[in-house]
Parts: C-alpha cells; sequence; structure tokens
C-alpha cells in the first residue's frame, strides 16, 4: 500500500479562521454590515479584516453595491427554516453565480484549498458567494 506523505505548512491559524463555523459567522456579519442603505466601504473592511482577511482593502462604491446584491442573494441562506432548504438555496446560489472548483495555494502563500471563484483576483462579490 502506498502512504501520502505528511504536508506540512506554517501555520497561521488558517484552518480556524477557514473554518465552517468562522465563515457562517463572517458572512452574517458581512450580510448584516452591507444591509444598511449607504454601507461604509470602511466598516465593510473592517468586518473582512475581523474574520482575517488581509489589507489593503481598497473597496470602492461599485465594489459594496455588488457585495449588497450578492449579500442579498445569500439572506434567505441564514434565513432558511431547515438545513435542506438553506442547502438548496445555497447549491442554487453556487450554480448561478460562481466558477468551477478549482485549487490555490495563493501563490504560495497559503495551503492548497478549494475556491470557486474565478480566480484569486475575482470581484469582492464573487468572492463572498463563493466563500460563503
Amino acid at each position: 500500500m502506498r502512504y501520502i506523505p505528511h504536508v506540512s505548512f506554517h501555520s497561521d491559524d488558517w484552518s480556524t479562521r477557514h473554518s465552517v463555523l468562522t465563515t457562517a459567522r463572517r458572512t452574517a456579519a458581512l450580510i448584516n454590515a452591507l444591509s444598511d442603505d449607504c454601507p461604509d466601504p470602511a466598516d465593510v473592511a473592517d468586518v473582512l479584516r475581523a474574520y482575517g482577511e488581509t489589507d489593503p482593502f481598497d473597496l470602492t462604491t461599485r465594489d459594496i453595491a455588488e457585495m449588497r446584491t450578492a449579500a442579498s442573494l445569500l439572506r434567505p441562506v441564514f434565513a432558511a427554516e431547515h438545513a435542506d432548504d438553506a442547502a438548496a438555496a445555497l447549491n442554487q446560489i453556487l450554480t448561478d453565480h460562481t466558477g468551477p472548483l478549482r485549487l490555490t495555494s495563493h501563490g504560495g502563500s497559503t495551503p492548497w484549498h478549494p475556491h470557486l471563484d474565478r480566480d484569486d483576483n475575482a470581484p469582492w462579490a464573487e468572492w463572498l458567494l463563493a466563500s460563503s
């Protein structure tokens, strides 16, 4: 039997930052921050920073408008009464708004992991939908 060798990486608590629970909390915080009529890009950047995303953000008003649209698509996932309904809603979002599954290490700066956005520099709204 052939064994897969252990792969180590420098841990900066990357796994915790990208856990399902942390991702859900980050998404909920972003949905809430983006629900204001005119969200301040600095406030949205603060949420991103609080959940481990790294500067610079350079969020434009267009980025915020597109992220608000993405957040409105995600809100029913969190409002679903049952897990099956939430999964169905999220599956539809992933089908309609994300790219094919791909692996990335962000140029070697992180462990390899799956992404559903088109590339590492995808627009913020696409990132929000794909990473939520």
